[in-house]
């Protein structure tokens, strides 16, 4: 279902500032991966992404994605719920989610991707 609620004030309510970043990011839930999308900030506790088609708001998934800094690539993964739906011109969806855990292995590249 798409929440059709203005999301031009979220950012007066995240709890941290995200960072821009677009890059392809694959969706999984209990490892099936539902659908790839395209990331458009992060910050340590959430994401934006834009797809083709809405997830179920409340839904937890898997989010993963690359990221080049100084040269050097890594993946950073993510678990998270879904906030919202927001339908976008063309067509697709922006989707908000609020990250419940990073990945370990992730942590320490997400907090430096944050840095700069």
């Amino acid at each position: 279902m798409i929440n059709k609620r203005d999301t031009s004030d979220l950012a007066e309510l995240r709890i941290s500032p995200r960072v821009r970043v677009s890059r392809p990011v694959q969706i999984r839930n209990q490892n099936v991966t539902l659908m790839y999308a395209i990331s458009t900030d992060v910050s340590q506790h959430g994401l934006g992404i834009l797809a083709s088609r809405p997830l179920l708001e409340g839904q937890k998934c898997t989010f993963s994605f690359d990221v080049n800094k100084g040269g050097m690539r890594a993946t950073i993964t993510v678990d998270g719920t879904v906030c919202y739906n927001h339908p976008v011109v063309p067509r697709g969806v922006r989707i908000g989610i609020k990250v419940s855990k990073i990945h370990p292995s992730s942590a320490n590249v997400l907090m430096n991707f944050l840095k700069n």
